[in-house]
């Protein structure tokens, strides 16, 4: 190998470890983010409900209504339900993530959620 040869090889080796560590620092960056995010819902979010608009092959697209407003959740339930609780921040209704887990009652209706969402997940006791 040449010279030339040479220092073209250590410079494509220079490149691949620099590719693998952005890669790396993005995949970290990215979990730190959705952790503290998560953190922050949980800590000061409110609660309302969303309703699915559209599904892809690996999510699904949800809305919700938040003064007057509709903001979206993407979430990777494809085969999640419908209608569901969603929890968000009330200063960025952005930052926010469904609670999929929690059976939303069919009495509840759009109508029956108050326009600044709830503080706290509300008892609904539908008649029979």
């Amino acid at each position: 190998m040449n010279s030339i040869q040479k220092k073209n090889h250590d410079s494509d080796d220079i490149k691949r470890i620099i590719m693998i560590f952005l890669v790396f620092a993005f995949f970290i960056y990215s979990f730190y983010s959705a952790n503290k995010k998560n953190k922050e819902v949980r800590k000061y979010g409110i609660y309302s409900i969303a309703y699915a608009k559209s599904r892809g092959s690996n999510w699904m697209t949800s809305e919700f209504k938040f003064r007057g407003r509709v903001y979206s959740v993407k979430s990777a339930a494809e085969n999640g339900p419908r209608v569901a609780i969603v929890r968000f921040l009330p200063y960025n209704p952005h930052k926010n993530f469904l609670l999929s887990e929690i059976d939303v009652p069919k009495c509840l209706s759009r109508d029956s959620i108050p326009d600044e969402g709830w503080k706290e997940l509300p008892v609904i006791n539908c008649p029979e």
